[in-house]
């Protein structure tokens, strides 16, 4: 909804101010059945639109020449950049309220209620974000690799693209069963349960690695040529090589290359959390219980981002497509184990 107040209100973010505040329109339709007793199914359409999302974008660019091909040149071609609209002033990138975002998901949710002491469910959503600019907030498990900025300040239109968290398919499971043990203190009151988290891979940029447009601003990241017809996963998807960096070329001095933001996917990220449970009545006011907790059991270990800076100022990057990092938004397998008296 649009707060009645919005045209009236000032923000001030990072020294700008802002006569446009941000907003989000959300619309939902979902549909229920019951598949069985205790089990019901959701399958449901959940949509949103951003308006006025604040992008930082360059004010004081270097003046461009347009030539007949509508290529914007920053430089002449021996590099030496272009008067800045303003030549007294430096380069500068206050957030603007200029970007908007569509995101339509089909969300299906599976779930069973605690019945014959077992109880599960299970989500699954297919979606689609789209933007024409990141905005700061915008990340998965605190990744990202989108900078919240325009790429050319004269055309947000080559902004266009994924969302930077996007994130095509979300699968998790979970349950709980009491396990059917009787007959004495010690094997009464057992519980299993766990969580499964599967998704799929955060959108993410290539870069040319250096300032090859001569915009001389430290916040932009100018993305190279995309080679026609080149698939930059053929053969890849692997720790020395997610992507394949010859499918890209150093665009024109002085230029932005005509590669689509976030045009590249990173690793899928999986985890799988077990945890054992046993109540124990000592008495009618005095309870223990035990857990044994197993987080990350399978010891997956998840990957970070490839390397997307194909080039220096000297050449090819020989460690572009190379991931060195595990995901720090996991962890290695841990195991923790507790006692809890009530009374």
């Amino acid at each position: 909804m649009v707060p009645a107040e919005r045209a009236c209100e000032v923000a001030r973010i990072g020294g700008t101010r802002i006569n446009t505040i941000p907003y989000m329109i959300q619309y939902k339709l979902n549909i229920q059945r019951e598949i069985a007793a205790g089990t019901v199914l959701t399958v449901g359409y959940v949509g949103s639109r951003g308006v006025h999302l604040l992008t930082g974008q360059e004010h004081n660019p270097p003046t461009p020449v347009i030539d007949a091909n509508g290529v914007y040149h920053f430089t002449n071609s021996a590099g030496v950049a272009n008067p800045r609209l303003n030549p007294n002033l430096g380069f500068f990138t206050p957030p603007e309220p200029i970007t908007t975002s569509r995101y339509n998901s089909l969300q299906t949710i599976l779930n069973r209620r605690f019945t014959r002491s077992v109880e599960a469910q299970v989500a699954y959503t297919w979606s689609k974000c789209i933007d024409d600019g990141a905005f700061a907030v915008g990340s998965f498990n605190g990744l990202t690799s989108t900078p919240a900025t325009l790429e050319n300040p004269f055309n947000q239109g080559v902004d266009r693209g994924p969302c930077s968290y996007d994130i095509t398919h979300v699968l998790r499971v979970n349950g709980l069963a009491a396990l059917p043990f009787h007959g004495n203190r010690l094997v009464e009151g057992w519980q299993i349960s766990g969580i499964v988290s599967a998704y799929g891979g955060v959108p993410f940029n290539v870069y040319t690695g250096f300032d090859r447009a001569g915009f001389g601003s430290t916040n932009n990241y100018s993305r190279p040529n995309y080679v026609s017809g080149c698939d930059p996963y053929a053969g890849a998807k692997t720790i020395a090589e997610w992507f394949n960096p010859a499918c890209y070329t150093l665009q024109p001095v002085g230029t932005f290359g005509n590669t689509g933001r976030d045009s590249l996917r990173g690793p899928g990220f999986f985890n799988a959390d077990v945890s054992l449970l046993k109540d124990t009545k000592i008495t009618e006011q005095i309870k223990l219980q035990f857990r044994a907790e197993f987080f990350n059991i399978l010891n997956h270990e998840n990957l970070f981002f490839p390397n997307s800076m194909l080039f220096s100022a000297s050449g090819p990057n020989s460690s572009a497509g190379r991931i060195t990092a595990s995901n720090p938004g996991s962890t290695p397998r841990q195991i923790q184990f507790g006692l809890k008296l009530t009374f």
